[in-house]
């Protein structure tokens, strides 16, 4: 990933987290996406952090 695609990314993620539009996460990470460093409880891949993050 390039330098501008790295900060586009990081952009959308705080964009999404912003708006309170969770969706979007789906946009940012790949599908099947780990989380090393997951909260308690919090499940698999994306809809994972998106539980967390509600």
């Amino acid at each position: 990933m390039s330098r501008e695609q790295n900060l586009a990314t990081q952009e959308r993620m705080g964009e999404v987290l912003n708006s309170g539009k969770f969706d979007g996460l789906t946009e940012v990470f790949a599908p099947n996406v780990v989380d090393h460093d997951p909260a308690p409880d919090q499940g698999p891949g994306v809809e994972g952090f998106q539980g967390q993050v509600t």
